[in-house]
Protein backbone atom coordinates (compact mmCIF):
# COMPACT_ATOMS: atom_id res chain seq x y z
CA UNK A 1 0.00 0.00 0.00
CA UNK A 2 1.05 3.47 -0.88
CA UNK A 3 1.58 6.05 1.80
CA UNK A 4 -1.65 8.35 1.50
CA UNK A 5 -1.89 11.60 -0.94
CA UNK A 6 -4.12 13.88 -1.02
CA UNK A 7 -5.53 14.53 -4.71
CA UNK A 8 -4.26 17.32 -6.65
CA UNK A 9 -6.73 20.00 -5.86
CA UNK A 10 -7.83 23.40 -7.86
CA UNK A 11 -5.73 26.04 -6.84
CA UNK A 12 -8.49 27.96 -5.21
CA UNK A 13 -9.61 25.34 -2.86
CA UNK A 14 -8.63 25.54 0.53
CA UNK A 15 -8.63 22.50 2.22
CA UNK A 16 -10.61 21.32 5.71
CA UNK A 17 -9.40 19.21 8.39
CA UNK A 18 -10.97 17.28 10.61
CA UNK A 19 -8.92 15.12 13.20
CA UNK A 20 -10.30 12.11 15.65
CA UNK A 21 -8.95 9.87 18.50
CA UNK A 22 -9.60 6.14 17.69
CA UNK A 23 -11.03 4.36 20.94
CA UNK A 24 -11.62 0.58 21.54
CA UNK A 25 -14.15 -0.23 23.68
CA UNK A 26 -12.64 -0.37 27.12
CA UNK A 27 -9.93 2.14 26.44
CA UNK A 28 -9.30 5.19 28.55
CA UNK A 29 -10.16 8.69 27.48
CA UNK A 30 -6.16 9.61 27.77
CA UNK A 31 -4.84 6.69 26.16
CA UNK A 32 -6.50 7.16 22.32
CA UNK A 33 -6.27 3.99 20.10
CA UNK A 34 -5.48 5.66 17.55
CA UNK A 35 -6.08 8.96 15.31
CA UNK A 36 -7.77 9.73 12.24
CA UNK A 37 -8.46 12.49 9.38
CA UNK A 38 -10.69 13.91 6.91
CA UNK A 39 -9.87 16.35 4.61
CA UNK A 40 -12.81 18.10 2.98
CA UNK A 41 -12.94 21.00 0.27
CA UNK A 42 -16.11 23.15 -0.20
CA UNK A 43 -18.00 20.49 2.48
CA UNK A 44 -16.90 17.71 0.16
CA UNK A 45 -14.87 14.70 1.70
CA UNK A 46 -11.59 14.39 -0.31
CA UNK A 47 -9.91 11.72 1.65
CA UNK A 48 -10.12 10.12 4.91
CA UNK A 49 -6.70 8.14 6.79
CA UNK A 50 -5.67 7.27 9.97
CA UNK A 51 -2.09 7.09 11.31
CA UNK A 52 0.09 3.62 11.04
CA UNK A 53 2.38 2.81 13.75
CA UNK A 54 5.02 3.76 11.58
CA UNK A 55 3.84 7.16 11.07
CA UNK A 56 2.50 7.07 7.58
CA UNK A 57 -1.50 8.12 6.67
CA UNK A 58 -2.93 5.23 5.05
CA UNK A 59 -6.53 5.59 3.67
CA UNK A 60 -8.78 4.24 6.12
CA UNK A 61 -13.04 3.90 6.08
CA UNK A 62 -13.36 4.11 9.64
CA UNK A 63 -14.75 7.81 9.29
CA UNK A 64 -17.37 6.76 7.02
CA UNK A 65 -18.45 3.53 9.05
CA UNK A 66 -18.54 5.84 11.77
CA UNK A 67 -21.32 8.42 10.05
CA UNK A 68 -23.00 5.74 9.21
CA UNK A 69 -23.15 4.60 12.60
CA UNK A 70 -21.40 0.82 11.25
CA UNK A 71 -18.27 1.71 13.02
CA UNK A 72 -17.32 -1.08 15.97
CA UNK A 73 -15.14 1.56 17.86
CA UNK A 74 -15.54 4.82 19.18
CA UNK A 75 -14.43 8.42 17.05
CA UNK A 76 -13.62 11.22 18.90
CA UNK A 77 -13.47 15.09 17.16
CA UNK A 78 -10.45 16.34 18.42
CA UNK A 79 -8.49 19.73 17.61
CA UNK A 80 -5.60 20.14 15.30
CA UNK A 81 -3.91 21.17 17.61
CA UNK A 82 -4.32 18.24 20.22
CA UNK A 83 -4.32 15.85 17.15
CA UNK A 84 -0.74 17.64 16.37
CA UNK A 85 0.67 17.05 20.18
CA UNK A 86 -0.43 13.49 20.31
CA UNK A 87 1.18 12.41 16.89
CA UNK A 88 4.11 14.48 18.56
CA UNK A 89 4.19 12.40 21.57
CA UNK A 90 3.74 8.85 19.45
CA UNK A 91 6.71 10.26 17.46
CA UNK A 92 8.80 10.32 20.38
CA UNK A 93 7.91 7.18 21.59
CA UNK A 94 8.51 5.73 18.10
CA UNK A 95 11.91 7.02 17.85
CA UNK A 96 12.83 5.40 21.42
CA UNK A 97 11.73 1.87 20.53
CA UNK A 98 13.99 2.40 17.55
CA UNK A 99 16.78 3.61 19.86
CA UNK A 100 16.41 0.39 21.46
CA UNK A 101 16.44 -2.23 19.32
Amino acid sequence: MTEDRIPELPKDSDPAWQYYFIYWPGDALEAPRGVARRCMVDGVVVKDSTLGQDGKWRPTSAIAMNDLAMYDNELVRISTEVALDQIKIWGSLRSEDEELS
